[in-house]
């Protein structure tokens, strides 16, 4: 979903709808060329979290190309990734 917002135009994924709708912080922000993908973590669309490690990051990755989509990209839009494990 895209919107304008006074940050420009922003992309909210639907799994983000919910957090978007408390927090007002977008999946995905559009800034002149550029689109900023927000933190992403390994949550599912229900809020629950798999206990395994690789999934998560799995689910991670998942999560991201859900909000790259609704900003109208794919990974191949992509220049760089910058990612933080813990654990």
């Amino acid at each position: 979903m895209q919107l304008s917002s006074s940050r420009g135009s922003v992309s909210v994924a639907e799994s983000w709808r919910s957090f978007y709708d408390e927090t007002g912080v977008p999946s995905a922000v559009e800034s002149g060329a550029l689109v900023w993908v927000t933190g992403h973590t390994g949550t599912r669309a229900d809020g629950s979290v798999e206990p395994d490690d690789t999934e998560q990051v799995r689910q991670t990755f998942r999560n991201v190309s859900d909000s790259l989509d609704s900003a109208g990209l794919s990974w191949d839009d992509v220049a760089e990734l910058t990612t933080y494990t813990v654990g």
